[in-house]
């Protein structure tokens, strides 16, 4: 049996959100994340992005709920409904997430 080789990639996400405090003034509130993490599969890899990506959201709601706040602005977070990939896309794209196989010539 083969070990898997472990891989590491650096996750860099952000969420930038801008709202209008005032007529003709604006506040910009941007959180952002950069994990390295360690792989050996690409399904591991697309689970501790997951990770990343939850990390980052909990980061931004909190410091937008804060930052309005203390800064007292009536402002609320819009809600987002997540979007799924069909599942035939999602089979489609598996060797595309692949990363080995995009390492592979295709003349030969």
């Amino acid at each position: 049996m083969s070990e898997e080789k472990t891989k590491k990639s650096i996750i860099k996400k952000s969420i930038n959100r801008k709202i209008q405090t005032a007529s003709f003034e604006q506040l910009d509130i941007n959180i952002e994340i950069q994990e390295e993490v360690e792989w050996s599969t690409p399904k591991e890899r697309l689970e501790k992005t997951e990770k990343v990506t939850t990390v980052l959201v909990i980061d931004f709601i909190k410091t937008f709920n804060k930052v309005v706040e203390q800064l007292n602005i009536d402002r609320q977070l819009g809600k987002i409904t997540s979007v799924s990939i069909p599942k035939s896309n999602e089979e489609n794209n598996k060797k595309e997430h692949d990363f080995d196989f995009l390492g592979e010539s295709n003349n030969g």
